[in-house]
C-alpha cells in the first residue's frame, strides 16, 4: 500500500522527521490515547514555562544591558503613550477611544515581545513621532480635519497589534507551528507600511493645517490691529471734539465770569500791566530806589511767612515818597521782585496779584471788591474747573448777585475766593500766593480790608495753603496790637519800613 501511495508515504516520513526534531518525540510516538496526549501537552507546557522562567532569570543576571535598553524603549514608548492620551482628550465622535485602545494593545505587545524587535520598535517609532506632534498643535489646528487619517492610522495600529499579540499569546510549541505554517511577517509588513504612510500623511497634514491656521491668525491679528487703529483714531477724534466743546464751554463760562466779576482783562489793572509798570519804574529810577527793593528779603518775618506750611498773611507798610502819591514807591518795586523770585522758587504754587493803583485812576479811591474779583478771575482762568464743574458756575452767580458783593469791605469776595481755593482742582498746588499792592487806596479802611484777609486765612484750613502778601501806605497803618487782637499772631506778619532816599529829592 505504501507503494501505491508514494506521496502520502513521503508526507508521513517528513512529519516523522519534524516530530523527531521536537522535544519529547519518543514519548509522542508511544502515546496510545488522547488522554495521554493531553497529559503530555500539559507537562511539556509546564516544562516550557519553567524553562522560560529560568531563561528570564538568566537574562536578568547576564543581559543587564538588554534589560536596560528595553526599559529605555518602554519609557520612550510611555512618553508617546502619554502624548496619545493628550490627543484622546481632544478627539470627538465615535472614534474617541480608538487611539487609546490601539496604543494600549501595542503597549502590551511591545513590553512582552521576544522576537521581531526591530519590526515592532520601528512601528512604535513611527507612532511616537506622529502622535506627540498632534498633541502639541491640537489647540491650534482644526482637529476634525485630521479625523479620517487618524482613524485609518489607529485601525491599522489595532490590526498590527492584534496580529502581533495573536502570535505572542500562543504557547511556544503552538507558536512554532504557527510560524512555520503562517509567518506573521508578511501581514505585519503590510500593516507597517500602511501605518508609516498614515503617520506621514498626518504629519504633512498637520504642517499644512498649521501653516493655514497661522496665516489665518496673522490675518486676523492684522485685521484686529487695523480695527484697533480705526478705533484709536475715532477715539482721538471724539477726544478732540470733546476737548473743543469743553474749551468752548469754558470760554463761555469765563466770558460770563468776566461779566459777573466786572473784570476787563485788557485794562491797565491786569497782571501784565502791573508787571510792565513796575519794571519800567525800576529801570528809570535805579539811582533813587537802589537797594530798597531788597531790604525786605533780610526780614525774618518774611522768611516765616514764606516757609510756614499753614495759610498766612504778610503786611508790608511804609511811607511813599513818589510823586502825586501814586504807587511809584519802593514798596511796589519790592513786591515785584519778591513775586518773581517766589514764582521761580516755588514752581508748584499758583501765583496771583493785583495792582489797586490804576493809570486811569491815580487820585481817586477804588473798590476793594473789584480788586478781589480780579484775583478770583486769575484763578478761574488758570484752573477753569474751579468755575466750570457742576455747581461752581451757580455758586459764582450766587455770590456776585448778592447784596453784600459790592460792600466797601470785601467780605463776600473773600468768601467766594476761599470757596474757589477749596475746590479739588486747586489741590495739586502746594500754595496759592496772592500779592495785593496798595490796599490803602481802596474805599474801605485798610484795617477793615485786613480783617477780611485774616478771616480768609483763619477759615481756610485745608490744602493748599494761602499766602497773602499785602502792600499798604502809611496813611492807614496796622499796629502790632491790632494783630494780637485778631488771635492768629503766629500767622500774621507785620513789617513797617519807611523809605530813605540815597539822594536828596529835587
Amino acid at each position: 500500500m505504501a507503494a501505491q501511495n508514494p506521496e502520502r508515504h513521503r508526507l508521513i516520513e517528513k512529519s516523522d522527521e519534524h516530530i523527531a526534531k521536537l522535544p519529547h518525540s519518543k514519548e509522542l510516538r508511544s502515546l496510545s490515547s488522547d488522554h495521554d496526549v493531553q497529559k503530555l501537552i500539559e507537562r511539556v507546557a509546564e516544562e516550557a514555562r519553567e524553562a522560560q522562567k529560568r531563561r528570564e532569570r538568566w537574562m536578568l543576571r547576564k543581559a543587564g544591558d538588554r534589560v536596560q535598553a528595553l526599559a529605555k524603549r518602554v519609557s520612550e514608548f510611555l512618553a508617546a503613550y502619554s502624548g496619545i492620551i493628550e490627543v484622546v482628550k481632544n478627539v470627538a465622535g465615535e472614534k474617541a477611544q480608538v487611539p487609546y485602545t490601539a496604543i494600549s494593545i501595542l503597549f502590551i505587545v511591545a513590553v512582552n515581545k521576544t522576537g521581531i524587535e526591530e519590526h515592532i520598535e520601528s512601528t512604535l517609532n513611527s507612532i511616537t513621532l506622529a502622535f506627540p506632534d498632534l498633541a502639541q498643535i491640537c489647540d491650534i489646528v482644526d482637529y476634525s480635519r485630521l479625523h479620517p487619517s487618524l482613524e485609518r492610522l489607529t485601525e491599522n495600529v489595532i490590526a498590527y497589534s492584534s496580529a502581533a499579540a495573536h502570535y505572542y499569546n500562543r504557547r511556544w510549541f503552538s507558536r512554532l507551528w504557527y510560524v512555520i505554517g503562517h509567518p506573521p511577517n508578511a501581514e505585519l509588513d503590510t500593516l507597517k507600511e500602511a501605518i508609516d504612510s498614515d503617520a506621514k500623511a498626518i504629519k504633512n497634514s498637520t504642517y499644512r493645517y498649521t501653516v493655514e491656521k497661522l496665516q489665518y491668525l496673522v490675518n486676523a491679528a492684522e485685521e484686529q490691529r487695523q480695527y484697533a487703529e480705526e478705533q484709536r483714531q475715532l477715539a482721538e477724534e471724539l477726544r478732540k471734539d470733546a476737548e473743543r466743546r469743553r474749551q468752548v464751554e469754558e470760554a463761555d463760562i469765563l466770558s460770563d465770569a468776566q461779566t459777573l466779576l466786572q473784570v476787563d482783562p485788557s485794562s491797565s489793572t491786569t497782571v501784565d500791566a502791573y508787571h510792565s509798570a513796575l519794571l519800567s519804574i525800576q529801570h528809570m529810577s535805579r539811582s533813587k530806589y537802589k537797594l530798597f527793593d531788597r531790604s525786605v528779603l533780610n526780614s525774618t518775618a518774611y522768611d516765616r511767612w514764606k516757609d510756614n506750611e499753614h495759610s498766612s498773611l504778610f503786611l508790608l507798610q511804609g511811607t511813599s515818597q513818589a510823586a502825586d502819591c501814586t504807587s511809584l514807591s519802593w514798596l511796589s518795586i519790592a513786591a515785584f521782585e519778591l513775586y518773581g523770585e517766589i514764582k521761580e522758587e516755588k514752581a508748584d504754587s499758583f501765583m496771583t496779584r493785583h495792582f489797586f493803583m490804576s493809570e486811569d485812576n491815580m487820585r481817586e479811591d477804588v473798590e476793594a471788591y473789584l480788586g478781589m474779583a480780579h484775583v478770583i478771575y486769575q484763578i478761574a482762568a488758570g484752573e477753569p474747573k474751579t468755575i466750570t464743574e457742576p455747581g461752581r458756575s451757580r455758586c459764582l452767580r450766587t455770590h456776585t448777585h448778592s447784596e453784600e458783593w459790592s460792600n466797601p469791605e470785601p467780605a463776600e469776595p473773600c468768601h467766594l475766593l476761599r470757596d474757589i481755593i477749596d475746590d479739588e482742582a486747586m489741590s495739586r498746588y502746594a500754595s496759592v500766593f496772592i500779592f495785593l499792592d496798595r490796599i490803602d487806596r481802596c474805599t474801605c479802611t485798610a484795617s477793615g480790608f485786613v480783617d477780611q484777609l485774616v478771616g480768609l486765612i483763619k477759615e481756610h484750613t485745608c490744602h493748599p495753603a494761602v499766602k497773602i502778601f499785602v502792600i499798604m501806605g502809611e496813611t492807614q497803618r496796622v499796629t502790632e496790637r491790632s494783630i494780637h487782637m485778631r488771635g492768629i499772631k503766629d500767622r500774621v506778619h507785620l513789617v513797617t519800613v519807611d523809605q530813605e532816599f540815597l539822594h536828596p529829592r529835587h
